[in-house]
């Protein structure tokens, strides 16, 4: 198993298009995650927050309905800004 310190999407930074760093990142919801980046070009130097979250089911889970992901966020006192939708893949 990796010791990697975080296992989060890496970006190019957004002005110079260097390769980015996460200096840290904070759980807003068990469905969102904040990020915060640093650029590594230190002639750049730019700094910025991304918020990575959860926007669809694409294939159901064999633990249960998305439903599921409502009551677990009910219990953990979370609020949700949209309802959960499953998107099947359309058939051909």
């Amino acid at each position: 198993m990796s010791t990697r310190r975080n296992r989060l999407p890496m970006m190019a930074c957004p002005v110079c298009g260097a390769r980015s760093e996460i200096a840290s990142s904070q759980e807003m919801s068990h469905l969102t995650r904040r990020v915060y980046y640093r650029c590594q070009d230190i002639e750049c130097g730019h700094n910025w927050q991304a918020d990575l979250s959860y926007v669809k089911t694409i294939s159901p889970s064999a633990h249960g309905p998305v439903n599921t992901l409502r009551r677990v966020a009910e219990k953990r006192g979370d609020l949700l800004s949209r309802p959960l939708t499953i998107t099947r893949p359309a058939a051909g």
